[in-house]
């Protein structure tokens, strides 16, 4: 009898180390630099003090519903975030307005499904 094949191991991560590896995925700003953007990134602030990572690691454990988000605008430099709902925008960082600004967009939807997937361990 021949033996059951199976999937690869892969390591249990946490919501946080899940929230990382999104963040290191979607604000690409170069391999060499993935530590430091992932740093970059988690950092960042609203007015009021709550982190990005922290928002983030809150959508990926459910304790944010993240059906109303419509897309997640980043910011590569200088870093910042805009996260849309139908209803409402929320900030981290400071903006910069300018012809040049390079960014990046992640939709609700892929959100979801990358998250999902995460849950799954598909991939």
């Amino acid at each position: 009898m021949l033996p059951v094949a199976c999937g690869s191991e892969r390591p249990h991560l946490t919501n946080m180390e899940m929230a990382r590896l999104l963040l290191a995925a979607v604000a690409d700003r170069g391999l060499g630099n993935v530590a430091a953007t992932v740093r970059d990134f988690s950092a960042l602030e609203t007015e009021g003090g709550l982190q990005f990572c922290d928002w983030l690691e809150g959508v990926v454990a459910g304790r944010v519903d993240a059906e109303p988000i419509v897309s997640i605008i980043f910011q590569m430099d200088p870093a910042s975030v805009s996260v849309l709902t139908s209803a409402a925008q929320m900030d981290f960082g400071a903006h910069e307005d300018s012809p040049t600004t390079c960014i990046t967009a992640i939709s609700g939807e892929a959100l979801r499904s990358i998250i999902e997937d995460f849950k799954n361990g598909v991939g």
